[in-house]
């Protein structure tokens, strides 16, 4: 279970990458060395001590790491003068969203003293928890040390934590600490290899804890509630789910209830391993895909339902669970989190006509019939 998101605060929170690199850069160019971005990339996430004694050693360089971190840190003052770095667009809003849902911390390279000092200037300071500074720890990022610090200071165990993270060094370090890790992709902090992230984003405007959660749910494979209705659950397929579904489907014709030839269900809805790889793909990629319906209180499965990749509707309810109205719940249900998720404006149900049962779902839930077989529903105002 996801009990807290830990931030780096460089080039998540605050937009400071380009700032470092023109100081480091104008550092440089004072002792009649050239300096890029290319090479400065390396050190996006990582701790000032390690930068200093790296480009000491790779430009031979005649000075102390005391002496560049002074001058580093009087070049940042001169180049940001009165006012702090700027934050990055939406970060802040996201924070508070977050906010009471989860343990919050903040577990960046820079100094105690420089994280308090942007996180009050932002007015964020008052909702993380906890405040890890690489300095602190044995190793900097891409070693765990200041994520499981971190971790350690919650009272969370590592696998309970998803983090943030804008650079290649701050993504192994989470990864090496066993958590979920999101990878903000920011242009300001160069050409970073987020690959191992298990999820990319690209703006923090709509992100919220549904969002976390979904992915540190998809990291650990642990099936996650896309919607509920008064009585029931709408919850992502586990395997043993599978199990249920496919021997609900085999009970009956399963060319009437799928749609599909015999040969084309074994080849996909009746084939495990297929559908292992396609609910994965559905769920994590598109947000879609056939749910189970638990009922509350039990965790009784009443039956399944969902959509494909082509919005088409499909629903089976377990023989003891029908005439009690949750076909009609669930659908409805389904129905509105589809078009919420997708933006689309209309979702179809493939419905032979001699299935009278399924023929009266679709029309109660106000299905037009379209041709033979094919219904659709369209968006409607609310």
């Amino acid at each position: 279970m996801l009990k807290a998101v830990i931030f780096d605060m460089d080039g998540v929170l605050v937009d400071s990458e380009l700032v470092f690199f023109e100081a480091n850069r104008l550092l440089m160019e004072s002792l009649d060395k050239e300096f890029n971005k290319e090479y400065n990339k390396q050190f996006v996430g990582t701790t000032c001590d390690y930068m200093w004694k790296k480009i000491i050693e790779d430009y031979s360089l005649q000075v102390s790491v005391e002496y560049m971190d002074r001058e580093g840190a009087r070049i940042v003052k001169e180049l940001l003068k009165a006012g702090g770095f700027p934050p990055v667009p939406f970060s802040g809003e996201f924070v508070k969203r977050l906010n009471g849902k989860v343990k919050l911390a903040i577990a960046s390279s820079s100094s105690i003293a420089s994280i308090e000092r942007n996180m009050e200037q932002l007015g964020l300071r008052k909702y993380f928890d906890k405040v890890v500074s690489g300095v602190t720890v044995d190793k900097p990022k891409p070693a765990p040390d200041v994520f499981l610090k971190a971790a350690e200071e919650l009272g969370v165990k590592p696998e309970e934590c998803l983090v943030i993270e804008d650079s290649c060094n701050g993504v192994k370090a989470a990864k090496a600490a066993g958590m979920a890790c999101i990878g903000y992709v920011n242009p300001n902090s160069g050409e970073q290899d987020l690959s191992e992230a298990d999820c990319l984003l690209l703006g923090f405007e709509e992100a919220g804890f549904d969002f976390v959660e979904k992915v540190y749910n998809h990291t650990f494979d642990i099936p996650y509630t896309v919607a509920e209705t008064d009585r029931l659950y709408v919850v992502e397929m586990s395997d043993d789910d599978y199990d249920v579904f496919k021997e609900l489907v085999e009970k009956e014709d399963v060319t009437k209830i799928t749609g599909l030839t015999k040969k084309d269900y074994d080849r996909t809805l009746g084939n495990k391993e297929y559908m292992k790889s396609h609910r994965e793909t559905m769920y994590k990629f598109y947000s879609l895909g056939i749910w189970a319906l638990k009922l509350k209180g039990s965790e009784d499965i009443v039956g399944f339902a969902g959509v494909d990749e082509n919005l088409n509707l499909c629903y089976i309810i377990d023989e003891k669970f029908r005439g009690k109205g949750f076909c009609k719940e669930a659908v409805s249900r389904i129905i509105k989190y589809v078009f919420e998720i997708t933006g689309e404006k209309c979702i179809f149900a493939k419905v032979s006509e001699d299935n009278a049962a399924s023929v009266k779902v679709v029309k109660t839930l106000g299905f037009e019939q379209i041709g033979p077989d094919l219904w659709k529903d369209e968006k409607r105002d609310e």
